[in-house]
């Protein structure tokens, strides 16, 4: 099947007989037109959104709520079809429904005007062939504060795309985002990309995208070069003074305190407005990568309109200063800017390995930022929580492929499968579904409700102890987790909450199948729930409660030991009614 042709404009009458007549692949040039929109009407009916259903802002897949049970591969996995093809199978048994996969500018675009579409068309196929949904990540200008994916093309020309200077005077090899035809070329390939999807994804496999990755400048603060330091004394963009001025008591705050230490102007330079220190930089760096990517997802959503979000590489500690994590990154600091800067972006996400994953979350929760976490451990804990607590779009570990072995990872996901469409209707309700994680020395949680007290204590310290607790009805409830005891209370001190029942069961095709009822000793004769977890697996463990690196980096490169196989709980789920006298 061929894979290339004209992403970009016009075709000579030769080229489209070559196309037509070869079943070899062929490499097309582009005439450097636009992109048009060729690609937009087909379906577009069909295609994913974001919409707010209740209590929750929900991705919307084929006109109904959908939870990513995702996972990340590893990013030079989809570089190659040989490579690639014999993970998808594993990715069946983990139980995931979407994969985040990466297509790089370097391998799309490999000669300037020419572009290579075997690994998307790739893509769309094997997600169709095992029923999974697609989140393309798009590694263009920069991934991981470098730009080590651009085409070689783009890398050697540093007089067309100048380098960051660092404070120093040295050149490192991260372009600067202050040039303009880089963000035209990025632009240009993005939107490429995102016509072939239109074109080729009927059965709309591709549910969201993510323009660049990880975005900012690693091992600098700024990029003192002659376009950073123009920038630098240019006005602030009345968009984000507005923006400031109309939202000045919520904003960020870190913002605020700047923005009020520099005197709370309304107009002038970014060392006017933020003064002359290490955070106006920032902001401005944030304002710029906000400014150049919300204009590449824009090229591509004209071309096919998906739900786009950025990723964050965060601060690792309060104390880190720009240039030790991406300068200008999407990091929860710098929010308000990058909401201010486009609205082609849909929202921000957090890439959490750090042991806080509660705070960390709750820092990217917010009324316009819907939450999802697209890069963090293979910990299924993890998912249940944001899912159940923060009405989260869904969660993807990174390097998934590496947990192909991990059975309860894969039956934990199984799980979350089950009870799917109860999440999903119940997120929509205010006060309806909780979670709970052992994060730390924490011993439990007590859930405060208008009418009742849902009492949560963890009973394990060797392996994870969470759930997701859904209240079905005034007496019912649904949990599913692990290692848990639960109790009620009544929230009116004249009146006592007992348990009636507890089943364990399992939703097969949707519905409830009851299995044990759980009395005496399971449930110390109805005082409290025991969520004990369904029958063990022998697999692969991992380490709780540990900071990890945000990324591999040469000089801190060490032989890693692998994970210790050992017994290990899965989730359960356990119905429960209450009645009260």
């Amino acid at each position: 099947m061929n894979r290339r042709y004209d992403g970009i404009g016009k075709v000579s009458a030769a080229i489209l007989l070559v196309l037509i007549c070869s079943c070899s692949r062929q490499i097309i040039q582009g005439q450097g037109e636009s992109p048009g929109t060729a690609g937009n009407a087909s379906n577009e009916a069909s295609l994913p959104f974001l919409q707010q259903n209740g209590a929750a802002t929900q991705l919307m897949v084929d006109g109904k709520p959908y939870l990513i049970i995702g996972g990340e591969l590893h990013n030079s996995t989809t570089s190659s079809i040989t490579y690639t093809e014999p993970l998808w199978s594993q990715l069946d048994q983990m139980n995931l429904n979407t994969v985040l996969a990466a297509v790089t500018w370097q391998l799309f675009e490999p000669v300037e005007g020419q572009f290579d579409f075997e690994i998307i068309d790739y893509l769309i196929e094997s997600a169709e062939k095992h029923d999974m949904r697609l989140i393309v990540i798009w590694f263009g200008s920069w991934k991981n504060g470098q730009s080590s994916y651009t085409p070689l093309w783009v890398r050697q020309d540093t007089e067309r795309f100048p380098r960051v200077i660092d404070a120093e005077g040295n050149a490192i090899e991260t372009i600067s985002v202050f040039s303009e035809e880089l963000l035209e070329a990025d632009k240009r390939a993005y939107a490429v990309l995102s016509r072939r999807i239109a074109e080729s994804d009927r059965g709309r496999r591709i549910i969201m995208m993510q323009p660049e990755n990880e975005v900012g400048i690693l091992g600098s603060d700024f990029d003192y070069s002659e376009l950073g330091q123009s920038a630098l004394s240019s006005d602030v963009p009345s968009a984000l003074l507005n923006y400031l001025a109309e939202n000045r008591h919520a904003l960020r705050p870190e913002l605020r305190k700047v923005w009020q230490d520099a005197g709370e102007k309304a107009s002038g330079s970014w060392t006017d407005v933020f003064g002359d220190n290490i955070h106006a930089r920032e902001f401005l760096l944030a304002w710029s990568y906000a400014s150049f990517i919300g204009k590449v997802a824009e090229a591509g959503r004209a071309e096919l309109d998906l739900p786009t979000f950025v990723n964050a590489w965060i601060v690792q500690h309060d104390e880190e200063l720009p240039g030790q994590y991406p300068a200008g990154g999407p990091v929860s600091r710098v929010m308000d800017i990058y909401k201010a800067a486009t609205d082609s972006i849909d929202f921000l996400s957090p890439d959490i390995y750090l042991a806080d994953f509660k705070g960390i979350t709750a820092d990217y929760v917010r009324e316009d930022n819907p939450l999802f976490v697209p890069e963090s451990t293979i910990d299924a804990s993890r998912a249940f929580y944001i899912i159940g607590e923060h009405n989260a779009l869904g969660y993807s570990p990174f390097g998934v492929e590496d947990g192909a072995r991990n059975r309860a990872f894969a039956k934990a996901y199984g799980v979350l499968h089950e009870i799917a469409p109860i999440v999903l209707e119940y997120q929509q309700k205010e006060d309806a579904l909780f979670a709970v994680m052992r994060q730390g020395e924490e011993t439990g949680r007590r859930i405060e409700l208008d009418d009742l007290i849902v009492d949560v204590r963890f009973t394990r310290l060797d392996e994870a102890a969470y759930g997701i607790i859904a209240r079905l009805s005034k007496d019912e409830f649904l949990i599913a987790g692990q290692h848990l005891h639960v109790g009620f209370e009544s929230g009116d001190a004249d009146r006592t909450v007992y348990i009636a029942d507890v089943f364990e069961g399992e939703f097969v095709d949707g519905e409830w199948t009851p299995g044990r009822l759980m009395n005496g000793d399971e449930t110390f004769h109805n005082e409290r729930v025991r969520v004990f977890g369904r029958i063990p697996v022998v697999g692969p463990t991992f380490a709780f409660d540990s900071d990890r690196p945000p990324q591999p980096t040469a000089d801190d490169f060490q032989a890693s030991a692998p994970f210790p196989v050992k017994e290990v709980t899965t989730p359960g789920i356990y119905r429960v009614r209450l009645y009260e006298r």
